[in-house]
């Protein structure tokens, strides 16, 4: 495979994928506002390749297995590792939540009108009642897997507000 990036102004930076592991490399060409744009990309919920290209295209280019290959090397440093932590803590859980609902969207809107095709077929064969004993069953498993949860959610909402972790217990 070819993993050679692109330089669209500059014949004379000859890039390979691995090449994207040093974060002084992508700091001198892509820059620091470009890095903080795929950073957030990724978080809320857009792939490698496209986050790049939205990113970096206008310095770089190359064959779509070579993108994915220098955003994989690059997500392995800690300048990207710090500005996806930068992106989660400026958007905050509620917009990320907000944009990967939006890509889940966007994804499902592909398949949909496939999707129901499909969904006519099988209700006609099918139904959607399970048996009564393994939906009884499926109840208290599903009301159990919500206490957890919310306990879970509710301890750690507690150690974010007292500093020293302990949560006020």
């Amino acid at each position: 495979m070819d993993t050679k990036i692109y330089h669209r102004t500059n014949s004379e930076v000859d890039l390979v994928a691995k090449d994207f592991a040093m974060p002084f490399l992508v700091r001198q060409i892509c820059g620091s506002v470009n890095i903080k744009l795929y950073a957030t990309l990724r978080v809320t919920g857009h792939d490698s390749m496209s986050s790049f290209i939205a990113a970096f295209g206008t310095q770089l280019f190359g064959h779509p297995d070579a993108v994915v290959l220098a955003a994989k090397h690059f997500e392995r440093t800690r300048l990207y590792q710090t500005s996806a932590g930068d992106a989660v803590e400026v958007l905050g859980a509620d917009r990320i939540a907000k944009e990967l609902a939006a890509r889940c969207d966007e994804a499902s809107h592909f398949t949909q009108s496939h999707a129901m095709a499909f969904r006519v077929g099988m209700k006609a064969a099918w139904t959607d009642e399970p048996v009564a004993t393994t939906a009884n069953r499926d109840d208290a498993a599903f009301a159990e897997f919500v206490k957890e949860r919310r306990t879970s959610r509710e301890k750690a909402a507690r150690k974010a507000l007292v500093g020293n972790g302990t949560g006020g217990q």
